[in-house]
């Protein structure tokens, strides 16, 4: 479980883990993100680790998500994509005409790559101090 070790892997771990816990439970979206966080070179550990964590405070952003969800699938520049893809019934197992969901993906998407460069950052600086205490 705790396979890679490096500041990449623990980084990239915890950038899925709060991708993965701010959406409220979709099964396809949660599906998906599990398989690809199976494939790449992540710290599965810390990715369950920081999922329920960011679960559990997530609980307290979904007003946030669905303003958020609302802002979103209530603009007229999306319309168009949204009749686009409400004519295809496979889109509809993610959920993305709920609210709360969509500010949930929305959220994941505009977190993910800050916390995966803080946590990338920090885990090297933490290696860094470790390496240099040990010599």
């Amino acid at each position: 479980m705790v396979r890679y070790r490096s500041p990449h892997a623990l980084a990239l771990g915890i950038a899925c883990g709060v991708c993965f816990g701010l959406v409220p439970i979709t099964v396809m979206y949660h599906a998906i993100l599990v398989i690809v966080t199976v494939l790449m070179r992540v710290n599965y550990l810390i990715f369950l680790i920081t999922a329920a964590a960011t679960m559990g405070v997530a609980t307290q952003l979904f007003g946030l998500a669905d303003t958020i969800g609302h802002a979103v699938l209530s603009s007229p520049l999306l319309q168009g994509l949204f009749m686009m893809l409400a004519k295809y019934p496979i889109t509809f197992v993610f959920l993305w005409n709920n609210t709360t969901i969509m500010g949930g993906y929305m959220m994941a998407l505009f977190m993910g790559l800050p916390v995966y460069g803080i946590a990338l950052y920090s885990m090297r600086k933490i290696r860094h101090r470790v390496r240099r205490r040990s010599h």
